[in-house]
């Protein structure tokens, strides 16, 4: 019972804190940033405009009302990236995503518990500009 009011508190009623929605737009990572933190959708939304509900422990990301890929919410500003398997595809050769993958597990078992997860390196997943010009359609000069 609230002491002034006398009326008992809405306990099946979230705090309206509790869930927020946000519009990114999909980078040519496959990645949309939202709180310092960079979350993956599918490669086939690179350029488009998503929907990203921001709740406790979890961050979802909608395309035309269809959540599209779920992730962990990652503390704010820790500059995390969380990538689903399949959403690299055909973006990255598989060989780079296996030698980014490794580096990031080799990097861990020689961290201290201390150490703050590693990212991907861009030089780890890196391929020529023409590649990337060649997937857009632009034409090499």
């Amino acid at each position: 019972m609230h002491g002034t009011t006398g009326e008992a508190p809405l306990e099946a009623k979230p705090s309206f804190l509790a869930e927020r929605e946000l519009v990114r737009i999909v980078h040519s990572d496959c990645c949309v940033e939202v709180e310092a933190n960079w979350y993956s959708a599918p490669q086939v939304l690179i350029r488009q405009r998503v929907s990203v509900l921001v709740r406790d422990q979890q961050v979802l990301i909608l395309y035309g009302g269809r959540i599209v890929a779920e992730h962990r919410r990652q503390r704010p500003g820790s500059r995390s990236r969380q990538v689903i398997d399949g959403h690299w595809a055909g973006l990255v050769p598989q060989q780079q995503q296996r030698e980014a993958v490794r580096s990031l597990r080799d990097a861990g078992a020689s961290c201290d518990q201390d150490c703050e997860q590693r990212t991907v390196r861009s030089s780890e997943l890196a391929r020529p500009l023409g590649v990337y010009a060649e997937l857009i359609g632009e034409v090499a000069a």
